[in-house]
């Protein structure tokens, strides 16, 4: 059986992805943690081939303005995007406990901007085939990246991201997609 055939423009970087930023998983993803890129073509960084970019850095999916979705990692990948976070996981000493347990998602935009309509809606679709993907059930664990942070107040991405408008979208995907529990 073939999954949904996804509204959003998807291209699949996975293949010329840094493999030191994408460990083997050791247990399921259980959830989703929100970022914004605070800057530009951004690619390059998230997939740890831009040198000289402060240390290792990743996620799984980057979200480019248009809505487009650039796939950097598969969800079977372990990707540095939180830092460290007061999520009470496991210690691996791989990486920080939420990176064991969340995927990322960043949405490309400069702090002074709002992410776009169609970022917000590519996400909330993202979320909903991974649920499908992952056999997560509504509601999803969801995190934005300040929520996670610590010190508190070190992060506060993802800026200018409307909840209400994310949470609309997420049930409406998760509606048609058959999401169980919604």
């Amino acid at each position: 059986m073939s999954g949904p055939n996804p509204y959003y423009p998807t291209v699949d970087y996975t293949g010329s992805s840094n493999p030191q930023c994408g460990l083997a998983r050791v247990q399921p993803a259980i959830g989703t943690v929100m970022h914004t890129t605070s800057g530009t073509n951004s690619r390059a960084i998230l997939q740890g081939l831009e040198p000289g970019a402060g240390g290792l850095v990743s996620v799984h999916t980057l979200i480019e303005r248009t809505g487009q979705r650039d796939i950097l990692y598969t969800p079977d990948k372990v990707c540095f995007h939180t830092g460290q976070t007061w999520y009470p996981g496991p210690i691996t000493g791989r990486c920080d406990p939420a990176n064991e347990v969340f995927l990322g998602i960043e949405l490309e935009c400069l702090d002074n901007q709002a992410p776009t309509y169609q970022q917000i809606d590519s996400a909330a679709e993202q979320i909903a085939l991974w649920a499908l993907q992952l056999g997560w059930r509504w509601p999803y664990n969801l995190f934005g990246h300040n929520a996670l942070a610590i010190p508190l107040g070190r992060r506060e991405d993802p800026v200018r991201f409307n909840w209400g408008s994310f949470a609309g979208r997420l049930y409406y995907w998760s509606r048609l997609y058959a999401v169980g529990g919604v």
